[in-house]
């Protein structure tokens, strides 16, 4: 249950040995580097249910201090925007929402805010991030929505879901 990096190149003896980067008694998953390499965000029950964490990251496996909770109860699903101010998470309740980012020594992370409602369909499961991505500037979402046995086999795609909201 703990997190580790795994080096890009070799070591002095040739070797590519993981590096731990979260390691605590309670367990750790879902990892995601932000894309200026300066912070993971990771699924921990550390606090009896599961809990978005941004921490430090140091590829090199030096540790650093600080770690924060940015959500209030989640089903998963970190990802970063392209420019590390904006991490999208699924709620506890599956409602897919962003918490801005200012980061400075310490992070600073906004309120959740709610986008949407998760499909129900997709809820069934217990890895949600296993079967959902978002584009680096988290506009566009994929789901991948199980079918029954029954149903036509189909491929649908949500453009433009913003609009839908407005209602």
């Amino acid at each position: 249950g703990d997190i580790y990096a795994m080096p890009v190149n070799p070591d002095a003896t040739g070797n590519r040995t993981p590096i731990p980067v979260v390691q605590s008694p309670a367990g750790e998953l879902g990892a995601y580097v932000s894309p200026d390499g300066r912070w993971i965000a990771y699924i921990s029950n550390e606090t009896g249910r599961q809990e978005i964490f941004v921490q430090p990251f140091a590829a090199d496996g030096n540790r650093m201090t600080g770690k924060w909770m940015v959500s209030r109860g989640t089903r998963g699903m970190a990802r970063w925007r392209s420019d590390s101010k904006e991490l999208m998470f699924v709620g506890l309740e599956g409602d897919v929402v962003t918490v801005d980012v200012a980061q400075g020594v310490a992070l600073q992370a906004s309120a959740p805010k709610k986008l949407f409602q998760m499909p129900l369909d997709l809820l069934s499961t217990q890895q949600v991030g296993t079967l959902a991505d978002t584009t680096r500037d988290l506009q566009r979402l994929l789901f991948v929505m199980p079918v029954q046995e029954s149903a036509q086999r189909e491929l649908d795609f949500v453009l433009n879901w913003q609009a839908g909201l407005r209602r």
